[in-house]
């Protein structure tokens, strides 16, 4: 674990991301804080996942028609007469509206996805290791994330007032000097 922020600031928050979603964030007066980032290997079948393909029925679908349905890496679509899609060994069905067509299936591509086989898991705890909060997630990567110390901002970044939730906003100091200097470049080239 690794220990962020002292007894002389009057708040930590910690902003996290898993990969693909929305920036999420805690607040703690207890500080310091720690925050561990741990994984833990699932048990179950590996061979699990999702299948995508993009098909199209040959008398009333146009081409390109997307389907996904859940099954394992041993399964193969195969196609029949109905708008149906079943897998090899299984008779799962899957039905793009709830209707049968009356044209046969023909597919365009077909790709298997395996699920993650690990979780990732967020801990933050206060300095005594008593947890204050956890998040654990089925994932590809763990989360990443950052600790600001004090004003609500990470080392490297910049407090400014904003009228929306949370009432500030924390600018890149780096990222912004150079936006700054390039656009004065522009300018004084003129």
């Amino acid at each position: 674990m690794t220990i962020y922020c002292s007894a002389n600031d009057d708040k930590a928050t910690i902003i996290w991301q898993w990969t693909g979603e929305d920036k999420k964030k805690y607040e703690s007066s207890k500080v310091p804080v720690q925050v561990d980032i741990s994984s833990v290997n699932i048990t179950g079948d590996s061979n699990m996942g999702t299948w995508s393909m993009r098909t199209y029925d040959t008398k009333t679908l146009p081409p390109g028609n997307p389907l996904t349905y859940r099954g394992t890496s041993t399964e193969s679509p195969v196609t029949i007469n109905t708008r149906e899609i079943r897998t090899s060994g299984t008779n799962r069905l899957i039905y793009q509206d709830g209707s049968v067509s009356a044209g046969a299936i023909q597919y365009l591509d077909i790709q298997f996805t395996p699920d993650p086989t690990t979780k990732y898991r967020i801990t933050i705890s206060d300095i005594n290791g008593n947890q204050l909060f956890q998040e654990e997630k089925q994932a590809d990567s763990p989360p990443k994330y950052e600790v600001a110390c004090g004003n609500g901002c990470p080392s490297g970044y910049h407090k400014c007032n904003h009228d929306k939730y949370p009432g500030y906003c924390c600018i890149p100091c780096v990222d912004t000097a150079d936006k700054i200097r390039n656009l004065a470049s522009k300018l004084g080239k003129k």
